[in-house]
């Protein structure tokens, strides 16, 4: 699939994604960048980024990575380490890239930052590929 038909398709067929404000910026087997800014459905009540917002950012990322190869994926599971907390108005990019792709289980390694380029999180997500195909409706 080509980068920007997956881009483009991320952010048109993803109600999740539009929902919560994140953008699908880039993606290609070797690296994949998503974006989303800090609004005010999106902080805690201590005023920083609610982690699920951080947490969702980065499994989106590491999910349109996965699938930048043309195989349909869900996350196995994850290791995620909240460093520092974007606050309100902060644009965020989360950059993922593999650490390995296998024939079942890839393994995606993301990092978001702020528009400073400060490390405000990172994570480890593990990929399982459910079909050697994407289904029909987001191919």
């Amino acid at each position: 699939m080509q980068e920007h038909d997956l881009t483009a398709r991320f952010n048109a067929l993803n109600p999740f994604g539009r929902h919560n404000g994140l953008y699908a910026v880039s993606a290609g087997p070797d690296k994949a960048v998503m974006a989303a800014k800090v609004g005010p459905e999106s902080v805690n009540g201590y005023g920083g980024a609610h982690g699920g917002f951080l947490f969702s950012l980065a499994d989106s990322c590491a999910g349109m990575l996965a699938v930048a190869d043309g195989r349909a994926y869900v996350t196995l599971d994850a290791n995620f380490h909240f460093l520092r907390a974007p606050r309100l108005g902060d644009t965020l990019t989360a950059t993922g890239v593999p650490v390995r792709r296998g024939r079942t289980v890839s393994v995606m390694r993301v990092q978001i930052t702020d528009q400073n380029d400060r490390l405000l999180a990172e994570g480890t997500f593990t990929m399982f590929c459910t079909a050697d195909t994407l289904p029909e409706s987001v191919r």
